[in-house]
């Protein structure tokens, strides 16, 4: 008869009784939990036979019964469901030995038609068998077995035969725990408590189970010894996986010589943490208590004084709702990092709730509450393993927001010229704001969080840079050094990461979150070579009250917004504007005073106090006060950087930020900008900007679903004409209407639901529509917005459609960044500025290196290579250099310089015009950029001595010099002997020389002048003087 063979899936556990080396098997197998592997199932008649030949090797134990061994005795051929049953032709080792038996098959031929061998050792009350897998097909394991007394039976092995119990028995026992007193090292134990002493003249057996598992049994234990021999400890229940936090249960049965009763089960106990209330409901912004003890004891010295178990608190965030509009992979955990809050456990006093203090997050979001989930884990101690790096059962903590609604979706706003409004404004003002300098737009009286704008005139007014500060931890946009060169710098460490920064678009819109909810929004001006940014500030309700800037105060009163410094209303915008202008010394944008306020120890929280190893009790002291607000999709995350600055390749961020300090002063606005210019009038302006706004593509969605007033952007693209007499800020009146409703969308979760079926939700309609820029480039469309991507016309690409895919790309001209110190810096890249960066495609750059020096043409090119750009941003592009920061220019004299020319492509094919990069070293050179051109001179205060250069004040230069005068008293008495004869000669030579001297000199500077004005070229004059122009030159000559 065709048989089938099957696999049998076994659920098993394995087990480790944590002994370093060789593992007791007796503490380490698999558990075989299966009825059909015992005699007493026989397969039948067209049952499909099972099998072995599968199976692990490994130790396993039969936990189905005590005594159910590997049979001894030939089995019958059906039994133990196959038809070729495996058993033991000999006799088990006695306890403690493992033994090498033989394992017989029974097949057609006979009981041991076929053998092998396996190893069997003997623990306490059971064997475990190291087994393998059949090399034939068929055969399995077979294991001694019989049917399971039930009910009222019994017998003294618990299995068939079973008859009905005569003995009085009745117990209902329970799981006590309690610590072994061993004099090395004490343990958790547990004790089958409840049996009385009336039943003192019977046997017992113990059944010990973990998570449903029979871990041990007991058997044959005088009632004296219940409590001892009885016990579980730990190595027994290690067998299961489990460390703590595991459900416990006991059984017990009284027998005599004769007869035997049922098994009685205890409840099932659990040991492990104990949360009082698992689940907390308290106002937003006030606290709750979570109150935690322990189900069973700490193994604590038995010598005082100290027993502590620290329980830290690793997240608290919100339960996030299923809807499409959250960005959920944005949700991090920091599982490895300690917060240092959370709870001191005493271990003496296991038996008593010992609190924790959590803050409730103020929300931002409308709606009357919110789950957040609050995970706990113990720290390595020293006491007890069994609690270490334990994860606590999660709490839930709903928080109700009763009376705060008026606290949400206050928004303050700089944008376009800028214009302001304020948290508690209803509409904008600031057209005296066009002033220029640096400006506290918003700042947190009691903690270091702020938000600071330098406002200028590069072109028109406007932002052109913003610095987001929390403690240590700073993120800069700085776009002030020229139009559409915009740097995006983040100074912070491991230790001071307080800020959660997210990108899109190539970087052209960030969000910035505060550890307060507060979260700042940043859009860069879509326009060519634009110098202009918008901020915008959403407050959390956890700061009511808590503000000040030109923001003003956020407590619901639009009448004492403008306060200054010293809480005095002042009169007018422009003493208000004024009193919070920025001085140098609290620049954000100065290097000086910026690494004044990142040295600035900001401890005000202990939970962060990284340099001692305090713990707290009350999760208040954390950063996080405010629930952050889920990132919108297609953001995308900006990490902390927390490598030094070289990289493995060599490459650096070189890209400083040092505004002058001639920008960040305040200077006051002009006068004239209530007047109309470049035949702009009110009538027309309003026209041209209420056909824009309602135009834009999420116009309709936004005004069906939300309340966004559309007038104040309106009035916004309105002034901005009158001030400035063009169009150029009219997109971002767009965007700020679109920024509105998009928050609104976000803080209003009842629009993340659609109400009828198989329908998108209002959410997903309205941010359908939020495409960048409305994929159009001044007013002009070069795309369509479709599910909030730019789908680009043929030529255009990018994600508004802003990159022209036929053009090459722009590099702006020549600035600091161009120069590099090779003593201060490796030189392995060079950053470029532009525009038309297509990050798309797989950008070059070009590096051409000049031959430069007292005998080379400048204008030579000596090499050329190329190497693939690294992209930044959509203004900066990184081009390493390579090799080419090693080389000296046609010298290995460190006196010298390496003159490159650079230039990018987007398909390796059309490149931009190139730009001047210089290396050099400031020990040797210095080289400035005065007027947009590189000037490099040898210092003057130095010696070069063997291609090395040392101060003057040094002794190299020292014994050089006198060296050289030695030489030249050797000379001086042959020199005077004919010095009077020979003074007509000298004489009559130094005329002729003189002569000849002016001559050349004035053919020379014709030539020279005639050169640089016919090609226009990078040229060096000479060797101490070598100006390096910005114009790039018209042919180069490439080396023969």
């Amino acid at each position: 008869m065709m048989q089938q063979i099957l696999l049998l899936f076994v659920t098993i556990t394995v087990g480790y009784n944590g002994v370093s080396g060789a593992t007791d098997p007796c503490f380490s197998y698999i558990s075989l939990n299966d009825s059909t592997r015992l005699t007493s199932y026989t397969l039948k008649n067209g049952e499909s036979e099972l099998s072995d030949a599968f199976l692990t090797t490994g130790w396993y134990r039969n936990v189905h019964r005590s005594d159910g061994d590997l049979m001894t005795t030939c089995p019958n051929q059906t039994d133990c469901g196959t038809i070729f049953p495996v058993w033991i032709n000999g006799t088990l080792p006695s306890k403690g030995k493992i033994e090498t038996v033989q394992a017989c098959k029974h097949t057609f031929v006979g009981c041991c038609g076929s053998s092998s061998t396996i190893q069997v050792k003997r623990c306490d009350g059971f064997y475990v068998y190291n087994l393998h897998p059949m090399k034939a097909s068929t055969g399995r394991y077979c294991f001694r077995g019989s049917r399971r007394c039930t009910g009222s039976e019994s017998s003294l092995t618990g299995y068939a035969p079973c008859s009905s119990s005569h003995l009085s028995f009745r117990v209902a026992p329970r799981v006590s725990p309690g610590l072994t007193n061993n004099p090395g090292q004490r343990h958790l134990k547990f004790t089958c408590a409840g049996v009385s002493s009336m039943y003192r003249s019977l046997q017992f057996d113990v059944v010990w189970e973990v998570e449903g598992t029979e871990v041990n049994r007991k058997l044959n234990l005088s009632y004296s010894s219940l409590l001892t021999d009885g016990r579980l400890i730990e190595r027994e229940w290690n067998v299961t996986g489990q460390n703590i936090g595991m459900h416990v249960r006991c059984a017990i049965r009284a027998h005599n010589t004769h007869s035997s009763t049922a098994f009685y089960y205890s409840q099932k106990f659990y040991a492990g943490f104990e949360i009082r209330q698992p689940r907390i409901t308290v106002n937003s912004g006030d606290t709750a208590v979570v109150g935690i003890r322990t189900t069973v004891p700490i193994a604590c010295p038995s010598i005082r004084p100290h027993c502590t178990i620290y329980i830290e608190m690793f997240d608290l965030s919100e339960q996030l709702p299923r809807n499409t509009q959250c960005n959920r992979n944005m949700t991090k955990l920091d599982h490895h990092n300690h917060s240092h809050c959370g709870v001191k456990f005493d271990g003496f006093r296991w038996r008593t709730y010992q609190n924790m203090v959590i803050s409730a997050l103020a929300d931002q979001q409308y709606r009357s509450q919110y789950t957040a989930i609050l995970k706990l884990r113990t720290l390595q101690n020293d006491y007890d393993s069994l609690w270490n790096n334990f994860v606590l059962p999660d709490i839930k903590v709903v928080i109700t927001d009763p009376g705060v609604a008026s606290k949400k979706g206050h928004v303050c706003k700089s944008i376009t010229d800028p214009h302001i409004k304020q948290f508690d404004s209803t509409s904008y003002y600031g057209r005296q704001f066009a002033s220029i300098g640096e400006y506290i737009l918003y700042k947190n009286k009691e903690k270091p969080y702020s938000v600071q704008t330098i406002s200028t005139n590069i072109t028109d007014f406007g932002n052109c840079a913003v610095g987001v500060q929390a403690g240590a931890d700073i993120f800069i946009i700085y776009g002030c050094e020229y139009p559409g060169k915009w740097v995006f710098k983040r100074y912070c460490s491991k230790d001071t990461n307080r800020l959660d920064i997210y990108e899109k678009d190539n970087g052209r819109n960030y969000e910035v979150h505060l550890p307060s909810g507060t979260y700042i929004v940043i859009k860069i001006s879509p326009i060519y070579q634009s110098h202009y940014l918008d901020v915008e500030i959403h407050i959390s309700p956890s700061e009511w009250n808590k503000t000040e800037g030109l923001c003003g105060t956020f407590n619901g009163n639009r009448y004492d917004d403008r306060i200054d410094r010293s809480g005095k209303t002042v009169s007018s915008d422009e003493q208000f504007t004024k009193a919070w202008s920025v001085s140098p010394t609290e620049s954000m944008f100065v290097e000086k005073s910026r690494t004044a306020k990142l040295d600035r120890p900001y401890y005000f929280c202990s939970c962060n106090n990284v340099i001692g190893t305090d713990f707290h009790q009350s999760a208040t002291c954390s950063w996080r006060e405010g629930l952050p607000l889920c990132p919108s999709l297609n953001w995308n995350e900006q990490e902390c950087s927390y490598r030094s600055k070289r990289d493995a390749d060599g490459l650096i961020d070189d890209t400083e930020i040092d505004a002058p300090l001639s920008l960040v002063a305040y200077q006051p606005p002009p006068s004239n900008l209530a007047e109309w210019k470049n035949g702009w009038n009110r009538t027309s302006a309003t026209e041209y900007c209420t056909r824009i706004i309602t135009g834009s593509s999420a116009f309709a969605a936004c005004k069906r679903h939300t309340t966004v007033n559309d007038s104040d952007s309106i009035s916004i693209c309105i002034s901005d004409i009158q001030i400035t007499g063009h169009t150029k800020f009219s997109s971002g009146a767009v965007e700020s209407f679109k920024s509105t409703c998009s928050n609104e969308v976000r803080l209003n979760t009842s629009l993340w639901t659609s109400s009828t079926q198989g329908h998108i939700s209002p959410a997903e309609e309205v941010m359908a529509m939020q495409c960048p820029n409305d994929c159009k480039q001044e007013n002009v469309a070069r795309g369509t917005c479709v599910q909030g991507t730019c789908q680009c016309f043929n030529r255009y690409t990018g994600p508004d459609c802003s990159i022209d895919i036929n053009a090459s790309p722009v590099l702006y001209p020549p600035t600091s960044n161009n120069l590099c110190d090779r003593s201060k810096a490796s030189c392995g890249g060079v950053s470029l500025f532009g525009s038309n960066f297509d990050h798309s495609s797989d950008m070059k750059c070009k590096i051409q290196v000049m031959k430069s020096g007292n005998d080379a043409d400048t204008t030579t090119v000596d090499t050329v290579s190329t190497i693939g750009a690294i992209k930044k941003s959509f203004s900066e592009v990184l081009c390493p250099l390579g090799n080419v920061r090693k080389r000296r220019s046609g010298s290995s004299s460190l006196s010298r310089y390496t003159q490159l020319m650079v230039s990018v492509s987007n398909n390796a094919n059309n490149y931009s015009a190139p730009v001047p990069v210089v290396i050099y070293d400031s020990t040797c050179m210095m080289c400035t950029m005065p007027g947009g051109r590189i000037v490099c001179k040898q210092r003057n205060d130095i010696c070069v001595t063997g291609d090395v250069c040392y101060s003057l004040s040094s002794e190299k230069c020292r014994n050089n010099k006198k060296h050289d005068d030695d030489d030249g008293d050797d000379k001086e008495d042959d020199h005077n002997n004919d010095k009077n004869s020979n003074m007509w000669i000298i004489g009559a030579v130094l005329g002729g020389l003189a002569l000849i001297a002016i001559i050349g000199g004035v053919l020379y500077k014709f030539c020279v002048k005639s050169k640089m004005h016919v090609h226009d070229q990078y040229i060096g004059e000479t060797y101490e003087d070598l100006h390096v122009y910005s114009n790039p030159p018209a042919a180069t000559h490439y080396k023969k």
